[in-house]
């Protein structure tokens, strides 16, 4: 399942400010990040000039990043609190003042659909972007499946829910937020699990990719990321089949009396500590395992040492052995078009460094980590610090230090 009209993995963040408020630097930024498809800042035609929209459309073509349409006209909910006809000829002016501009990629219609109305507008929404706009992708943000949702979404389960959305919305994506991971309560991670294991069964059963948004401002009850935790997001969400990450959000303004804080570009237009951790984690995934998996088909994911939201307890198969060194890890096959078989193994601890053993049963032709920038090391020999490969006729064993929620990718050719 690839992602329609994208080159490369999706990597962007929430709209929280509209162009008014935008500086010359926000895209070199955005490029700066790693970013590479956002939603960047909002429209309202009714103070905002035109031209300073278009301007930020175009420092984003030059840098290579596509934009997702925030204008306050395309709201799905307006068809609702006005009418459709007006939203249709809204929907007609932005696509006419916006549409046709190269780094457009799609058009943002709604967040967090909650009763029946609001879903109706959404469904209609994303045909009438699909029908107006057939080059433009119509994006929607749906709930995360936390305590209490499921019954104000009117549904018996998560499953015939997204089931019905995919269906009724024909998305050829979906896309949802969750940041129950940076609460205390241990609770939170088994609910982000889950979360994740939900739209990853609905992907492989529609055949669509599914994209999530991950906290990088702590607010409410949760906590603010460290680097480590930053790391431990992205590429837990990407091992459990994402295909397209997000961040809420990068903006903070407005926002003075809350105990939302530390945004990676604060209220004082402060760059904060999160700015540089999303800055590290995303290049280091974009120079790293990013643009490989992107091209890859994502197979299975287990969770190894204790498993969390319903995902497979790994306990060995017919290509890997058990390792029983007690580190809680996950482990995700992927294949290539050739067939050849990728396993990506993530740190599942957000603070204890582990040493975990790769234990690849049989032959094969080569066993290869990958390092950055589409280089490749054989599995042979010393590994630095990592230990010795030890290689037997029935298994070899690959050792290997893992910072917190740190992603290492191995290619087996048999």
């Amino acid at each position: 399942m690839k992602n329609p009209n994208l080159d490369t993995f999706p990597l962007g963040f929430w709209c929280t400010t509209d162009v008014s408020s935008a500086t010359d630097n926000d895209v070199k930024d955005w490029k700066e990040l790693g970013m590479s498809l956002v939603m960047g800042h909002g429209y309202d035609y009714k103070k905002d000039k035109k031209e300073d929209f278009i301007k930020m459309l175009d420092a984003a073509h030059t840098e290579g990043i596509k934009i997702i349409l925030c204008d306050h006209r395309t709201e799905s909910r307006n068809i609702y609190k006005h009418s459709e006809e007006k939203y249709i000829s809204d929907l007609k002016d932005v696509i006419n003042d916006f549409g046709s501009h190269p780094a457009v990629w799609g058009i943002h219609i709604g967040d967090e659909p909650w009763d029946e109305q609001e879903h109706k507008a959404f469904y209609r929404a994303m045909e009438l972007v699909r029908e107006l706009a057939p080059g433009l992708e119509p994006y929607a943000n749906l709930l995360p499946h936390l305590p209490g949702v499921l019954e104000k979404v009117g549904k018996n389960s998560w499953t015939e829910y997204l089931d019905e959305f995919i269906t009724k919305s024909k998305a050829k994506f979906i896309s949802y937020d969750c940041y129950v991971q940076m609460i205390e309560d241990p609770i939170g991670v088994e609910v982000y699990y889950s979360t994740l294991k939900d739209h990853g069964d609905a992907s492989k059963r529609h055949d669509i990719p599914f994209w999530t948004i991950l906290l990088a401002v702590p607010h409410f009850h949760y906590r603010n990321p460290s680097l480590d935790e930053f790391r431990w997001q992205l590429n837990t969400a990407v091992a459990c089949g994402a295909k397209g990450i997000s961040w809420f959000y990068i903006y903070q303004q407005e926002i003075w009396n809350s105990n939302y804080r530390n945004a990676p570009v604060n209220q004082i237009g402060r760059k904060t500590e999160n700015y540089y951790r999303i800055c590290d984690v995303q290049n280091i995934f974009n120079r790293t395992i990013g643009p490989v998996v992107n091209k890859l088909d994502w197979e299975k994911t287990y969770h190894i040492g204790k498993a969390y939201g319903g995902f497979e307890l790994f306990e060995g198969d017919e290509e890997v052995a058990k390792d029983d060194s007690g580190a809680e890890m996950i482990m995700t096959y992927f294949t290539d078009s050739d067939g050849t078989r990728y396993i990506l193994l993530v740190n599942n601890s957000m603070t204890k460094d582990v040493l975990y053993t790769l234990q690849i049963k049989g032959s094969f032709t080569k066993a290869e980590e990958l390092m950055h920038d589409n280089i490749w090391r054989e599995m042979a020999g010393l590994l630095f610090d990592d230990g010795q490969v030890e290689k037997t006729d029935d298994v070899t064993k690959i050792p290997h230090w893992y910072a917190p929620g740190q992603a290492i990718l191995y290619k087996i050719t048999r």
